[in-house]
């Protein structure tokens, strides 16, 4: 809800429609790219590298799949066309430097988790700290809590747990990219609240 919700924000602005959806979407899709790639890569460092195959076979059987249920399920396109997809259709271009964009903003991510990692004594191998942030990451979407609340947690607790990690710096790791996390979008609320107050202020016409 909150993906589409940045649509309604674009379209207020100006944004034709299929733009706007579109945006969001490429970006989503470009996020499953390269952590469902890193994910697989993970689930091979901290478990095993057969189960990792035997995922990476799973996404390479079911795309071509999911691709001719695109294709064929009349009531999808519909649905595509009435957003209007058709006027939005990237180029090789654009999917490229989308993808190169994702890669570098994930790299940033993963510098910064390890970052506050190294600040309160969590001294793990970097690779094996990219795979359990990769699988915490993607578990925390599982929408029980606010932005992974708990979720993460726990998940840092048992992934973290085989590598010497206490559960208590696991929990403070948790809890302090939460923090951080909510933090980070302060400067949207606060850029939210002027653009509302400002909108208040306005003079209404009958």
């Amino acid at each position: 809800m909150g993906e589409f919700g940045k649509s309604v924000y674009l379209i207020s602005a100006g944004l034709p429609k299929s733009q706007a959806i579109g945006i969001v979407l490429l970006d989503r899709l470009m996020d499953v790219i390269v952590i469902g790639f890193m994910a697989i890569i993970g689930v091979g460092i901290l478990f095993d590298w057969v189960t990792a195959l035997l995922l990476l076979i799973l996404v390479l059987l079911g795309t071509p799949f999911l691709w001719w249920i695109f294709k064929t399920n009349i009531t999808l396109r519909k649905m595509l066309n009435f957003f209007g997809f058709a006027n939005f259709i990237p180029s090789i271009h654009t999917l490229a430097l989308t993808l190169i964009a994702t890669i570098i903003s994930w790299a940033l991510y993963f510098v910064w988790a390890i970052f506050l990692a190294r600040i309160i004594g969590i001294d793990v191998q970097a690779h094996i700290m990219i795979s359990v942030f990769t699988i915490t990451g993607i578990l925390s979407l599982v929408p029980i809590a606010p932005s992974g609340l708990g979720t993460r947690d726990t998940a840092l607790i048992i992934l973290l747990s085989s590598y010497g990690v206490a559960t208590h710096e696991a929990v403070s790791l948790g809890i302090l990219m939460f923090s951080l996390l909510i933090l980070s979008g302060s400067l949207g609320l606060y850029y939210w609240a002027i653009k509302k107050n400002h909108e208040d202020l306005l003079p209404t016409t009958n």
